[in-house]
């Protein structure tokens, strides 16, 4: 049944349709191992994001409208539309701290950090994932952080994946829920599979709507069994990515580490139950680096973070980062290492650090390995709590990835699939360009 239930957590797909309402991203529910084995995905189907593209509410404003529309004049706290929804109350912005904890903390294992990277997530997730223990027996609370209005629904019921990928045997079927606490900060529930029955009311038979619908802290919205994502979206976020024009498609350029939200007593709570041993334990997203070769990165001409085809959007994306859980080990992840297929992978002796790498350093040979964790030096379980967890090499070649840095925002790539370092020697020809 684990493997029935996935939880998506899909780039553009999820992130053009959160974008109708300037909210979302990628995202959905999956049982976020770093491998494919145990990973399943789920999301709105395409026909859904195009219909919902049609409303008036779906075009993306830019930025200068959106402050005026969607904002308001917060330093004078003058009535605004809480991030283009004209039916909600007049709001105000502003750091604000959550009172509850978004689950019944109690129920759960623990929390996937932002960052993770995996099959079609290619940059690192923006969102954390909160796992019961048990995965299908387990029915956990989720509550209102704090006081707020439930303002979209979304009912997921198709999967969105690599054309390859044979992850999905049964059909989605749970929901999208958004509530704004204020004109600048947001908490997304991502696979809620049985919100309260006055959510369900207003929604109907509807794949998605718009609206009003007050909670107090502490209040329940729902339950979830196996696993929920969770987001914290602030307007007024800081996000070290070089281009963020490149991300206007997204919420990555709203995206924080939601432990910093809530008060101490529940951030602490939240913090002992991360996977990650070091800080932030909430995760991070942003490793870019002017200059070097860390980072995220897209193919020239296929539309930045948003891509060119909803159905595969990460098909240009490339990054360089670290693992989640062991920030000493690098991560290459790739939207299309063969066709139609998104993979992520170690490198063979770890090395070189893509944060040292730059113009100079010339023509980079990485071989791209398979990888597995251990705690304590036994292989993890990948099913219960630990710290401390270290990502080990695999003893399996992938392929090899070329990478040159030919200005300080633009690099030369060439993917070889099933060759080793021993076999490839230079470009061939058939490199593609990225920037930032």
């Amino acid at each position: 049944m684990k493997n029935n239930r996935l939880l998506i957590g899909l780039g553009v797909v999820l992130i053009l349709f959160f974008s109708l309402m300037s909210i979302g991203c990628k995202s959905g529910k999956e049982r976020v191992f770093l491998d494919d084995k145990t990973l399943e995905d789920k999301s709105l189907d395409n026909q859904q994001i195009e219909k919902a593209k049609s409303q008036s509410y779906s075009e993306e404003p830019n930025r200068e409208d959106e402050k005026e529309d969607r904002l308001g004049d917060q330093t004078e706290n003058k009535e605004s539309k809480a991030l283009g929804n004209d039916h909600l109350q007049p709001c105000s912005g502003g750091k604000i701290t959550f009172q509850y904890p978004p689950v019944n903390l109690d129920k759960i294992e623990y929390i996937v950090p932002l960052g993770a990277m995996i099959a079609e997530h290619v940059t690192p997730i923006d969102h954390q994932y909160y796992y019961a223990p048990d995965w299908d027996k387990t029915e956990v609370e989720v509550y209102a952080p704090t006081d707020g209005s439930v303002t979209f629904v979304q009912h997921f019921t198709s999967p969105v994946t690599d054309p390859s990928s044979k992850r999905f045997e049964n059909a989605v079927d749970d929901y999208y829920v958004l509530i704004e606490h204020t004109c600048t900060i947001q908490s997304a529930f991502i696979h809620l599979d049985r919100p309260i029955k006055e959510i369900i009311e207003k929604v109907g038979t509807q794949a998605y709507t718009q609206i009003n619908f007050p909670v107090k802290a502490g209040q329940l919205i729902g339950t979830y069994f196996g696993a929920m994502d969770y987001n914290v979206f602030d307007t007024e976020a800081k996000v070290n990515f070089i281009i963020p024009k490149s991300y206007e498609s997204s919420n990555y350029l709203k995206v924080q580490d939601p432990f910093d939200y809530f008060k101490p007593e529940i951030r602490e709570k939240m913090r002992s139950k991360s996977l990650r041993s070091v800080e932030p334990l909430g995760g991070k997203i942003d490793y870019d680096i002017d200059g070097k070769l860390v980072g995220n990165w897209f193919e020239i001409n296929t539309n930045k973070f948003a891509g060119l085809k909803q159905e595969r959007y990460w098909a240009g994306h490339l990054s360089f980062a670290y693992d989640p859980y062991d920030q000493n080990m690098i991560i290459v992840s790739i939207g299309t290492f063969e066709e139609n297929k998104a993979e992520q992978f170690a490198v063979k002796s770890n090395t070189p650090d893509p944060a040292k790498i730059d113009v100079s350093s010339g023509l980079i040979k990485y071989e791209l390995i398979n990888y597995e964790y251990v705690v304590d030096g036994q292989p993890w379980n990948r099913n219960t709590f630990a710290r401390n967890i270290k990502g080990i090499e695999g003893q399996e070649s992938k392929g090899v990835i070329l990478v040159q840095m030919v200005e300080d925002r633009l690099i030369k790539v060439e993917i070889f699939p099933g060759k080793t370092a021993n076999e490839i020697s230079g470009f061939t020809g058939e490199e593609k360009t990225f920037e930032r």
